[in-house]
């Protein structure tokens, strides 16, 4: 399996990288390096950060894979636990809302059922 993880937190993409080490992963920064790698590149899914520090949002990066890869699996990667902020990213394109702080285990469910 071929996953995509977009954070610009230095340790939590350490952190994605050690709870994801039986997989295929790629991390990177900014969510612009993620749509174009997702464009130019196949994987199967996609966890990405909601608010980066600079640039394009989580919000407006799942937009624009949702517009290319429609059957892609993009999960967001947040802080906010407020019902309503899980909606409002679920209408803008993301399959799923995984809430920080996360456990390994949090995103081996959301892989097995993949």
């Amino acid at each position: 399996m071929r996953i995509l993880a977009a954070d610009d937190d230095f340790a939590l993409q350490r952190l994605l990288f050690y709870f994801l080490k039986n997989y295929d992963v790629t991390i990177v920064a900014t969510a612009e390096e993620a749509v174009a790698l997702a464009t130019t590149d196949a994987f199967d899914v996609v966890f990405l950060d909601v608010n980066f520090g600079k640039g394009m949002t989580g919000a407006e990066a799942a937009l624009e894979l949702r517009a290319n890869f429609i059957d892609l699996p993009i999960y967001a990667l947040t802080g906010e636990v407020f019902f309503e902020e899980h909606q409002k990213l679920l209408n803008s394109g993301f399959t799923a809302v995984i809430t920080k702080p996360f456990t390994q285990e949090d995103l081996e469910n959301v892989l097995n059922i993949l």
